[in-house]
């Protein structure tokens, strides 16, 4: 490595230096992850003056208009309306002691939440309970600040201490208490209250204290003052600001904020003031705390709950000088001095100091927006939307003589290894000898536009046009060796050269192409990629570094064998950096841009991009995954609308009318709540595990039969790390009179009864000579109501089978799926109707040689065997000739297609007989669909007739492909379902070759193979 090029590595490191467990100490604080909730997400009032975290991972919040409780979807506030037992709506103060019991101050006295509930804490003070400021839990004895003086909880009472005023911040120091307030601060030994000195005896205005080793730290309305053994002292450089709170995170950092911003103190003493301003929202502060997975939190008295995290990337914008935070183009100085950054607005070069310093201001194409850069030492080729200019620091901006005469939009610019320089535009491929401009065109090989042009670590000469891919020869231009076998239908625009010589083309539509085994691969979304057309790629440390249009991703370079192989279905690319807010999206900021070959570039374990919103960098070494498992907890059981609370032994238990419930849950991990997952089931009911929706907290169930149950949850946080055991919650559903024993036992004896006195009736009638005229009338009704039923019975029925026949399905099956509609919340979730048409191979020349006769029993005899393998509530149908419907009711998908292959064996696996000691061999084939089809897919549900088409384009679609098996067809992504029938009616191999629909196809005693 050259010098220069390890000043420049140097430099870009000492940019970024590497991030500690939480709050990177030194990370300028606009580079944290920054969220905030206030109203509109919830929050019940715009302040937010203390937060704390109990065990079980809740966070509370304290505003005025209540204390809330966070759980990262959504807030549960709590007041005097709801909980009487809260003294007064505004909450100044929270603090937990060791058995997890929730303190609250506010301006009416005080109350502590614990076993679920609100319960007063009396005020044993002279006149009103006071307005309590903040609190201190220490050596198990909770102490409150208030503006009566200092207080302290004994027999559950809050009692104050004498000879002490109003009073801002408590904290103990060794069992000795200190309390701040307008007279600086004083010292409780247990009997006597001792004022400590300040210099020229002018204390401030004290809000907060803390302890730093051997100090104590006071926030005061002069910034922060630190006590030790020499007495009170500033601390240099954290005097701008009027503080009202001082708390220290988990990476040694003090925070201080107030009404005009805030304060940083490092761990080396060095301090960082950060003002409020309308964009930040950091003003009115009032309070800070750090969760158990290290996010920061927060409070202000009008801009609500923030949240800061550490984070992966810096960003370098307008904040730090940028002309313009639209970004095209950036690139490392040779000399290691900055980074060359190319906006709309000019040139500028990021320094050491993390601040950008315009490159020049002397010539108006300075201030022209740049679309792509080359650097070279002591000179910068900037490419704009209408020509080409060069910058020599020092020396000023021009527009070579050469170059005057072009007027497209520059793409991209490269020296060759013969000296001359390549330039890519719109219009052309340029190429400047030093003496010459050439144009080079068809005659040259070249046809057709070019994406990009590159010369690779390797030396080669490559054009990339959006079909192919050529090679320069020294002469002209060629098909390079790889463009033999690219796929049709991509329309590329990059290419990368990875350090095994192989390339990486990237195609419009988020697609990548790799080569694997002599041929090329396709990655797209349906294998696995973000959506996004990718800018720039770079290999780096065992990933591929993606910018996109949507955001940036990696993606593991060993997928890609594994891929291209079939060991893996889809790659496991990572979302590090996106627009959308997408789940497990990473950090969410605009993105990215680029264009040419100066659209991003990996210099150490840093990837720096252009972006909309500036310069975008990347520590690739500090993405860690969240480890920090989420707690869980099932929050509530309602029934008729009403929470239900369990009983001592900790099971709940309901009415026999309520049988239609909610069960309510929290999945508590707040690094990123929106990308939070869940699994729950309810056994006794559920076979397997559901998966909950995004952000779905609750589920309901409806129409439960009595007995007992247990819901179990269990979650996961953004990376993916599920809670360590399921939530559980026990519930028992009381039966109905009529679903008891008793019942039945009763209900039995009654029958008997009613048989017995239908007996005593039926000889007392005939005793009566003149019943027999009424007995002979009865008999003749129903005789005729006995034709009548044969007679419809018939007009339903298959004369030769016995089975049903096509009216009936027709009259029977729409009421059928009409019910498991309305009823979809319950038995019918997850499962279909499967509708299975079976056909007998070749089943014509069991007439032809046979007769007709044996024909019959070969009918007769597969309607029995049909009819052996279906459950009650399904449907057997002849439906004509050969053919057999069956209707199966609602049943998991997984079991469909086995359906398929019992059916196929129920003909194939013995012989029929058909008369005189003959028997004969057959096969069936078998096409099934399930309904409701499409369930994903949106829009109106297919009826039952588009169901048999469906079975009857699978049954053709085996009886194309040897017969003898079942097939099933399924939807794609791009499955249009309200043109489907249309579709269906010109074949299903067109919708299969288009990937509209897939097909499921067995063999009887083979296992499913998706085609």
């Amino acid at each position: 490595m050259s010098l220069r090029a390890l000043a420049a590595l140097l430099l870009l490191c000492w940019l970024l230096p590497l991030p500690a467990r939480a709050l990177d100490p030194d990370k300028v604080f606009h580079h944290y992850v920054r969220n905030t909730w206030s109203v509109q997400e919830g929050l019940p009032q715009i302040s937010a003056v203390s937060i704390a975290q109990t065990s079980g991972g809740y966070l509370w919040v304290a505003t005025q208009a209540g204390v809330t409780r966070f759980d990262g979807v959504g807030f549960t506030a709590h007041s005097p309306d709801t909980d009487p037992a809260l003294p007064h709506p505004i909450a100044t103060a929270l603090a937990l002691d060791a058995s997890d019991a929730l303190w609250v101050g506010t301006r009416g006295g005080m109350a502590v939440r614990r076993d679920g509930g609100f319960h007063a804490v009396p005020w044993a003070g002279a006149g009103p309970a006071p307005n309590i400021v903040s609190l201190l839990v220490a050596d198990g004895v909770v102490w409150a600040a208030s503006a009566a003086g200092v207080a302290r909880v004994e027999d559950g009472e809050l009692r104050p201490l004498p000879g002490i005023g109003a009073t801002n911040a408590l904290l103990q120091v060794d069992g000795v208490l200190w309390a701040g307030g307008l007279d600086g601060v004083r010292r409780w030994d247990g009997q006597h209250w001792t004022r400590t000195a300040w210099p020229g005896n002018e204390a401030p205005l004290v809000y907060g204290l803390l302890q730093v080793g051997d100090e104590v730290w006071a926030a005061t309305a002069r910034g922060i003052w630190v006590h030790d053994a020499a007495g009170w002292r500033t601390l240099a450089g954290a005097d701008a600001l009027p503080l009202l709170f001082l708390y220290r995170d988990g990476d040694g950092n003090v925070w201080g904020g107030g009404d005009l911003g805030l304060v940083r103190v490092r761990p080396d003493r060095s301090v960082e003031t950060v003002p409020g301003t309308r964009d930040n929202g950091l003003f009115n502060l009032f309070g800070a705390f750090e969760d158990r997975e290290g996010n920061l939190w927060l409070g202000s008295l009008s801009n609500g709950l923030t949240r800061l995290w550490d984070g992966w990337t810096r960003r370098y914008s307008t904040t730090e000088g940028l002309p313009d935070a639209t970004v095209w183009a950036l690139q490392p100085d040779p000399a290691g001095d900055g980074i060359w950054v190319g906006t709309n607005n000019g040139m500028a070069r990021l320094h050491a100091d993390g601040r950008f310093r315009l490159a020049a201001t002397d010539n108006p194409d300075a201030t022209r927006a740049v679309r792509t850069l080359f650097v070279e030492p002591g000179r910068v080729w900037m490419g704009l939307r209408d020509g080409l200019v060069m910058h020599e620091p020092g020396r000023g901006t021009t527009t070579p003589p050469w170059a005057e005469g072009i007027h497209a939009a520059v793409m991209g610019i490269v020296r060759d290894r013969d000296g001359s320089l390549w330039v890519s535009t719109r219009e052309d491929l340029l190429r400047w000898t030093g003496e010459t401009l050439e144009h080079v065109d068809a005659s040259r090989g070249l046809v057709g536009p070019v994406a990009e042009f590159q010369i690779t670590p390797r030396g080669r000469r490559l054009a990339l046009t959006p079909h192919t891919l050529l090679e320069f020869d020294g002469h002209g231009f060629v098909p390079a060796p790889e463009a033999r076998g690219l796929p049709q239908g991509v329309r590329l625009h990059g290419a990368t050269e990875l350090a095994d010589g192989r390339l990486l083309l990237a195609g419009e539509g988020s697609v990548l192409l790799f080569q694997a085994a002599g041929r090329w691969h396709r990655l797209d979304t349906d294998s696995g990629l973000p959506r996004g057309t990718a800018f720039h790629v770079i290999e780096h440390a065992g990933f591929l570094w993606v910018s996109s249009m949507h955001g940036v991703y990696r993606l593991p370079i060993a997928d890609l064998a594994a891929w291209g192989q079939g060991r893996i279905a889809r790659v496991g690319a990572q979302m590090l950096v996106n627009e959308r807010g997408m789940r497990n999206g990473g950090q969410q900021g605009l993105c990215c841009n680029g264009a040419g070959r100066s659209d991003g570039f990996i210099s150490g374990d840093t990837v720096w991009l252009p972006t909309r919103d500036g310069v975008l960098a990347l520590d690739t070494t500090a993405i860690t995954r969240n480890p920090v498992t989420p707690a869980v907890h099932v929050r509530q059981l309602q029934a008729g609308g009403q929470p239900r609370a369990p009983g001592a032994d900790g099971i709940t238990t309901l009415a026999a009318h309520e049988r239609d419930l909610t069960l309510a849950f929290d999945v508590l991990s707040f690094q990123d709540p929106r990308s939070n997952g869940a699994h729950y089931r309810l056994v006794g009911y559920d076979q397997d595990w559901q998966v909950a929706g995004p952000m779905q907290r609750d589920v309901r169930y409806t129409n439960l039969p009595p007995g007992d149950y247990t819901f179990e949850v269990t979650g996961s946080n953004n990376a993916d790390a599920w809670s360590p055991a399921p939530a559980r919650l026990e519930f028992v559903i009381r039966p109905h009179f009529h679903e008891t024993l008793g019942f039945r036992l009763l209900l039995l004896a009654l029958a008997l009864l009613l048989v017995y006195a239908g007996y005593r009736y039926q000889r007392y009638r005939y005793r009566i000579r003149q019943a027999r005229l009424s007995t002979l009338v009865a008999e003749r009704t129903a005789a005729l109501a006995e034709s009548n039923r044969q007679l419809e019975q018939a007009s339903l029925t298959d004369p030769l089978t016995g089975l049903r026949n096509r009216r009936y399905l027709a009259r029977q099956v729409p009421a059928d799926l009409d019910y498991y509609g309305r009823h979809a919340e319950a038995p019918m979730a997850g499962r279909v109707v499967v509708f299975a048409l079976l056909d007998l191979d070749f089943f014509k020349q069991v007439n032809d040689r046979h007769g007709h006769a044996a024909g019959d029993r070969v009918l007769v005899e597969t309607a029995r065997r049909l009819q052996a393998l279906v459950r009650g509530g399904d449907y057997v149908v002849r439906w004509g000739g050969e053919e057999f419907l069956l209707v199966f009711r609602p049943m998991g998908p997984e079991q469909a297609l086995q359906l398929g292959g019992r059916l196929c064996h129920a003909v194939s696996d013995d012989a029929f007989d058909i008369g005189d000691g003959h028997a004969i061999a057959l096969t069936a084939s078998v096409g099934l669909s399930a309904y409701p089809a499409f369930r994903d897919a949106g829009g109106e549900p297919l009826g039952w007739e588009a169901m048999v088409e469906l079975a009857d384009q699978a049954l053709y679609h085996v009886k194309r492909n040897g017969r003898n098996g079942a097939a099933m067809l399924h939807p794609t992504a791009t499955t249009r379902s309200g043109t489907l029938l249309a579709d269906l009616q010109h074949g299903v191999d067109a919708l299969l070759r288009r990937g509209e629909l897939t097909v499921t196809h067995i063999g009887c005693g083979e296992g499913g193979d998706a085609v």
